[in-house]
């Protein structure tokens, strides 16, 4: 693993382990954040979560403490780095509008968007690894190099078989 991910990702992490354990510890001033969205949540199929918002926020601060500490520790950093840039996206607009004036609601959307973009890069890190597509390319372009070459042994063959061939029917009406 290189050092830079080893220090990076628990300091991406930390904001999402803090939130998260405050949300589990005290889950009512987050809970009352949800209160505007409770029509859309309900519109959304989610009336569970509009109806116990303090067991919502605990679930969503379990979660997300969870995910933030594998990521942390380099525990599947790419799928954790997903479930928090899922949870961070909501998060980011339930805070920003709860924020009462304008400076700290641009403070906030810059903040959990700059986390957000965080958790995006993230999930998209693979470590230096190939993507699938580009090894499914190389893997085709192997195999065509292959069946091109083996394209041409065969055609070398044959053209040498004819010629053999031809040479010997020379021979004979000679």
């Amino acid at each position: 693993m290189n050092i830079l991910r080893t220090i990076i990702r628990p300091l991406i992490a930390a904001p999402f382990i803090a939130d998260g354990l405050d949300a589990m510890r005290r889950p009512a001033p987050h809970a009352k954040k949800i209160s505007p969205f409770k029509p859309t949540l309900r519109r959304l199929g989610l009336g569970v979560v509009a109806d116990n918002p303090e067991l919502a926020s605990r679930a969503l601060g379990a979660v997300t403490v969870g995910a933030a500490g594998m990521l942390a520790l380099g525990k599947m950093p790419r799928t954790t780095a997903a479930v928090l840039t899922a949870i961070s996206v909501p998060l980011a607009i339930v805070n920003t509008a709860s924020e009462k004036d304008m400076r700290a609601k641009v403070s906030t959307g810059i903040q959990r968007g700059a986390l957000t973009g965080a958790m995006v890069l993230a999930s998209l890190d693979r470590a230096g690894a190939p993507s699938a597509a580009w090894l499914a390319n190389s893997w085709v372009t192997d195999k065509m190099n292959r069946a091109s070459a083996q394209l041409d042994q065969v055609k070398n063959n044959a053209e040498a078989s004819l010629e053999a061939a031809s040479q010997k029917l020379s021979n004979v009406t000679k």
